[in-house]
């Protein structure tokens, strides 16, 4: 297996267990991965897996009750996720969580902290991105309709600009 880690796609060999819930200074976890990778659009952790490239099944044992995780995870933070259960040739089970994007405008926190995805890391969210996240929400003055406005309102110029960038 030689896929490479990306920012949306987290390998953990966890052969015999994994944190669902982690704790304020242990945020490598279920939640953890849900948080940091659901703010950055969703993604996937994928337990059973080695860390380092060359990538081998290793098989886990973590996370045996799947909706015991789900709702954990719901109760947490507000996140429906989906977990599978592959099975490879050798027998080696493999856990897929596949974790959704968040909700627009409303970015995800662990234990109070917005985490993202940076590299292999779970990061704390700089101010920027987590602003940028809760702007999304913001009015589109540019589809307001203004009631009062008229045809002699438009400036030609303007018009012609807009045709030619769409």
């Amino acid at each position: 297996m030689k896929s490479r880690e990306k920012e949306r796609l987290e390998f953990k060999e966890a052969k015999s267990s994994f944190s669902v819930l982690g704790a304020e200074k242990n945020r490598y976890s279920v939640l953890g991965y849900c948080v940091g990778l659901g703010n950055m659009r969703g993604g996937k952790l994928i337990l059973g897996v080695s860390d380092k490239i060359p990538r081998k099944i290793v098989g886990t044992s973590a996370l045996e009750n799947f909706e015991d995780v789900k709702s954990k995870i719901y109760q947490q933070i507000g996140m429906h996720i989906d977990i599978q259960e592959i099975t490879d040739h050798e027998s080696k089970r493999i856990v897929v969580v596949t974790i959704p994007s968040r909700k627009i405008g409303t970015p995800l926190k662990f234990y109070g902290i917005p985490l993202m995805r940076i590299g292999e890391e779970l990061m704390e969210m700089d101010e920027e991105t987590e602003t940028a996240i809760r702007r999304e929400t913001a009015p589109d003055w540019s589809a307001a309709i203004c009631d009062r406005a008229s045809l002699a309102d438009l400036d030609p110029t303007a018009i012609d600009v807009a045709r030619n960038n769409f």
